[in-house]
Formats: structure tokens, C-alpha cells, sequence
């Protein structure tokens, strides 16, 4: 479960604004925990991550806005911090903060063309200037820079959902 909210700081003519923006979410694990000889059960395992991120954007959508082609473009990049707890059998083994790079595209489908006129009362009347479906890849170096070299980071992950713009 994660949620982002973005800032646009100011807009390049015709290409789209630059955007400041923080993340968080929050993701846990479990499963049975073996022996090493991988046939002894020893209880339950698992592990629970809050990942936070900062970040900074550039929403590009020139198109959506200039020649009414609604996909949105927006690469992002910031600065990973997560907290992290592991356990087994309801004991904390470890627990700590970690700290990674993040990086990410996503790519945007504005709805609005789809019903011009109802677009055009939610931003009357709730402000949402715009609504899309999103997609989403991004990744992270989280765990590659703390002292336990714990490697919470992902290659690649994605996230897919509704967004409004406001």
C-alpha cells in the first residue's frame, strides 16, 4: 500500500512543469521459517518495510496540453530512506533504517477527453483539474548504503492506478 502527492514548482512552455514530490508506503512478508537442513520448521518468518522517498520530476505533458494526444510522460528521481523490522516465531531478529537512491518513470492515459463536460465540473466544482490511469516502473538502491548492507532495494518494480491532478 503506498501513496505519492507531487508539487508542480513552475512549468517550461510547451514541454511541462517540474514537480518536487514524497512517497510512502508500506509492505510486509511472512512465511513458514525451515532449518537449515530445510525440513525442520521453526516457525513463522517474515519482515515489514515503511519505504519513504523524496523526489523530484518532470511531468511532461506538452502533448495532453498543446495538441490534445492525452499520454503524460514524467521520470522521476529522489532519495530513498526506509525502516525495516525482521523476525521470526514473533521475536525481532533485526530492525534498522536504510537509505538508496530512487529512480522511476511513468507514464500517464488523461481521461478527460472521454467526457470533456464532466471533467469540466470536477474541476468546477472539486477542483481536480485532471484524472488518469497510471503506470508505472521504478526501482531503488535502498540498502546499498547502510552499514548492514541489507538489500531492501528492488531492480525493477511497478505500481499501476488512478491519479488526479489538482
Amino acid at each position: 500500500v503506498g501513496a505519492e502527492l507531487d508539487y508542480h514548482l513552475f512549468r517550461v512552455p510547451y514541454v511541462g512543469p517540474i514537480v518536487i514530490g514524497a512517497r510512502i508506503g508500506w509492505v510486509e512478508w511472512n512465511g513458514r521459517a525451515r532449518a537449515a537442513d530445510g525440513n525442520t520448521n521453526v516457525g513463522d518468518t517474515g519482515m515489514s518495510l515503511i519505504p519513504m522517498t523524496a523526489l523530484v520530476g518532470w511531468r511532461i505533458d506538452g502533448l495532453a496540453r498543446h495538441l490534445r494526444f492525452p499520454l503524460i510522460l514524467t521520470p522521476k528521481f529522489g532519495l530513498d530512506l526506509g525502516y525495516y523490522q525482521t523476525g521470526t516465531s514473533g521475536v525481532t531478529q533485526q530492525e534498522g533504517w536504510s537509505v538508496g537512491l530512487s529512480y522511476g518513470a511513468q507514464l500517464a492515459l488523461e481521461l478527460d477527453f472521454l467526457d470533456v463536460r464532466s471533467a469540466r465540473r470536477l474541476d468546477e466544482e472539486w477542483g481536480i483539474n485532471h484524472t488518469e490511469i497510471f503506470f508505472e516502473l521504478y526501482g531503488s538502491t535502498m540498502g546499498s548504503f547502510s552499514d548492514r548492507q541489507i538489500p531492501l532495494g528492488t531492480g525493477l518494480a511497478w505500481a499501476a492506478g488512478l491519479g488526479f491532478t489538482f
